[in-house]
């Protein structure tokens, strides 16, 4: 049935010497440079994700795409949207950034998209998980491997191309576009979402996963119509070109911390040399 609704949905369609203050105060600040790194961790399924990606990428001879976090922020905050809200869209169609399109949450999340720059976006839902006398999340692997394949059992790709696959990193390695669309399952199955993969402009990824076991029904779609069956995952992939550089923490962070540091260190120089 999860197939079903996933093939309709598609058609419809990231010290020591400090005074007390001052190590409160870099206690504080340390606390904040979790809290932001802690925002930039990927879930080891979009990890997976971006492995497959890449893996497809070189049996067409395509550079590999590098991990954005501002990206993956990007892709997280359309996802966890659309699982929020109850909508299946491209178009934010209900709850904040209503009606914002992909290349402006991409610019919001901080990545430089001014000309000649390129982005894209793939989004899926449903894949993922299973049914049965609980919801169950599968393993990362199997995760990606569904909503990238639209399958997790490798013999279903073999008998369906010809092909006798030794393992799964031998999929995609002779099939033709005409092959995938034949298929037509998960991401690789689908023209528009095969052309954002295996796009050349392309130089960055961001995977944004939600599993939400308690989702519920109906969800809305761009086109006024909605799926009356919760679908508990929701993905999406932000592509984008023209701005690849390291986004380090705020500088400020840095040059607060440096400057408690170095106050720490006269106080403690002239505590060395003040007389007895």
């Amino acid at each position: 049935m999860i197939k079903t609704i996933q093939q309709y949905v598609r058609s419809m369609h990231a010290s020591p010497g400090l005074t007390s203050h001052a190590c409160y105060t870099c206690a504080l600040l340390l606390l904040a440079v979790s809290a932001q790194v802690q925002s930039a961790v990927w879930d080891p399924r979009e990890i997976e994700v971006l492995n497959i990606v890449n893996l497809q990428r070189g049996f067409h001879s395509l550079n590999s795409l590098n991990a954005d976090d501002r990206l993956h922020a990007a892709a997280l905050g359309h996802s966890q949207s659309m699982s929020s809200n109850n909508f299946f869209s491209h178009t934010t169609l209900s709850g904040p950034g209503i009606g914002s399109q992909p290349a402006g949450r991409i610019a919001a999340a901080g990545y430089d998209l001014s000309p000649p720059s390129a982005s894209g976006e793939n989004i899926a839902a449903g894949q993922g998980y299973l049914l049965g006398a609980t919801l169950t999340q599968m393993t990362a692997l199997d995760a990606a491997r569904d909503v990238m394949y639209g399958t997790t059992v490798l013999s279903e790709l073999s008998d369906f191309f010809g092909v006798a696959f030794s393992s799964w990193e031998m999929v995609g390695s002779s099939q033709s576009d005409a092959d995938w669309s034949s298929w037509d399952q998960g991401w690789m199955g689908s023209n528009g979402h095969r052309h954002n993969i295996l796009n050349s402009l392309f130089n960055d990824l961001g995977v944004g996963y939600v599993w939400e076991p308690d989702d519920t029904a109906p969800i809305a779609l761009d086109n006024g119509q909605s799926v009356n069956i919760p679908f508990r995952t929701y993905w999406t992939q932000n592509f984008a070109a023209g701005d690849t550089q390291v986004v380090p923490l705020p500088a400020g962070v840095w040059l607060f911390v440096s400057a408690l540091l170095g106050m720490a260190a006269v106080r403690r120089g002239a505590r060395r040399h003040a007389p007895t």
